[in-house]
């Protein structure tokens, strides 16, 4: 990414933010970066099958006025490539060692993860044992 890219999306918003693909874990991952172009990023991870455009901008803008902040479509979902994750363990490390290089400065401290609670029903495990 150029200087000037970088310097453009320092005040670009999520409506506004072009969408970018990185390579990793055989993946193909669509993502938005926005705020400040140092600093400690914040990785947002949507729920099983949210993309980029499901979060509020309202909230994702105001993280980003002070933060570097990454929103990203996870594995098979939007305009990510792979298989879409089952588990939220899968979801949270399938960014691991992919984003990290996005910005520059420390690697991500804080990851804000948005899980809607549903039950998951797997064939043989009774609702009430099943998870999420």
């Amino acid at each position: 990414m150029t200087q000037l890219a970088i310097a453009n999306e320092d005040v670009a918003t999520l409506e506004t933010a072009p969408t970018h693909y990185v390579e990793g874990h055989g993946i193909r991952f669509a993502y938005r970066r926005l705020g400040p172009s140092t600093g400690t990023p914040l990785i947002l991870l949507q729920h099983f099958s949210g993309n980029i455009d499901a979060w509020d901008p309202a909230v994702v803008n105001a993280l980003a006025a002070d933060r570097p902040v990454i929103a990203f479509d996870n594995a098979g979902v939007g305009l990510s490539t792979g298989q879409t994750p089952d588990n939220v363990a899968t979801i949270s490390s399938s960014p691991r060692g992919v984003f990290p290089n996005r910005c520059a400065g420390p690697p991500p401290a804080a990851v804000l993860h948005e899980v809607v609670r549903q039950p998951v029903v797997r064939p043989g495990v009774p609702e009430a044992d099943a998870g999420a």
